[in-house]
C-alpha cells in the first residue's frame, strides 16, 4: 500500500506504508498472470496496481493496497527502525491487517448487509474506510495534500490506529457503535491530511487528546457512573 509521489518507471519512492521499486506494467485486460507481466514482476521486485474500480470511483492515486506489493521491505525495516518515528513498523503493519480484513469482510457484507455485523467488525469497516479516505487517498493539486514528509506520513497513520484502539476499548464497554459514529471529531481527523508539513506533530498530538477525552467520557445510554462501577465491583 502506498501513497504519495508516482513518477517514471525507474523512480523509487518512499511510500505511505512502505518502500518501492517501480515498474510500469500494463497487463492486457488486466491480467497479472500473463506471462511478460510475471516476469517484469519478478525482475521489479514491486508493484504499484492500478485499479480501474478506484479510478472511476475517484479515489486517486488508483493503487490497489491488496494487490500492490514490495519485495524490499524486510531488507529496509533497519533503516525505518533508526530513521522513521518510533512504531513505523507496527503501525503499518496494523494498518495491512485491517485493510485485509476489510475485504474479507467486504465480501459479507455483499451477502447480508453490514447490520448483520457485529460492531466491532462494523468498526473495521469504518477504520478501514477512513484509512483509504485520510491515509491512501491524496489530492495532487494541494499544496499540502501533494506530497508530504515521512513525520507527517506517520503521522497520520499513527492517529488513525490510536483512534481505532481508543474506539474498540470503547465498543467493549458496551457503548454502540452509533454514538461513535455521531462523533463530530472523526471529521477533524479527516481534515488533518491537508494540514501543512510544518507543526503537523502538535496539531496531531492536541486532536489525539482531543478524541481521547470525547471518547473515554462516553458510557453506555442509561447507565450513570454510580451504575457503572456498581456494574464492575
Amino acid at each position: 500500500m502506498f501513497r504519495r509521489q508516482l513518477h517514471d518507471s525507474s523512480s523509487r519512492e518512499w511510500g505511505r506504508l512502505g518502500e518501492s521499486s517501480n515498474c510500469a506494467s500494463s497487463p492486457p485486460g488486466g491480467d497479472y498472470s500473463e506471462p511478460v507481466t510475471q516476469i517484469s514482476q519478478r525482475v521489479a521486485g514491486a508493484l504499484w496496481a492500478l485499479d480501474t474500480t478506484l479510478a472511476y470511483s475517484r479515489h486517486y492515486p488508483a493503487i490497489n493496497w491488496n494487490t500492490s506489493y514490495s519485495l524490499y521491505y524486510d531488507g529496509l525495516k533497519s533503516w525505518f527502525d533508526e530513521n522513521a518515528a518510533t512504531g513505523w513498523n507496527a503501525r503499518r503493519q496494523q494498518a495491512t491487517t485491517l485493510l485485509q480484513r476489510d475485504t474479507e469482510l467486504q465480501a459479507i457484507v455483499q451477502l447480508v448487509g453490514p447490520d448483520a455485523l457485529p460492531d466491532s467488525e462494523r468498526m473495521v469497516l469504518e477504520i478501514a474506510r477512513m484509512i483509504k479516505e485520510v491515509f491512501l487517498q491524496q489530492n495532487a493539486f494541494s499544496d499540502t495534500d501533494g506530497t508530504c514528509t515521512i513525520e507527517k506520513n506517520f503521522g497520520l497513520l499513527e492517529m488513525l490506529m490510536i483512534y481505532y484502539e481508543e474506539c474498540e476499548g470503547v465498543l467493549k464497554r458496551e457503548v454502540p457503535l452509533g454514538r461513535i459514529m455521531d462523533l463530530p471529531v472523526r471529521e477533524e481527523i479527516a481534515r488533518m491530511r491537508d494540514e501543512p508539513n510544518e507543526g503537523f506533530t502538535e496539531k496531531k498530538d492536541a486532536i489525539v487528546e482531543k478524541f481521547k477525552q470525547i471518547l473515554g467520557a462516553l458510557e453506555v445510554p442509561g447507565r450513570t457512573g454510580g451504575q457503572k462501577k456498581e456494574a464492575e465491583s
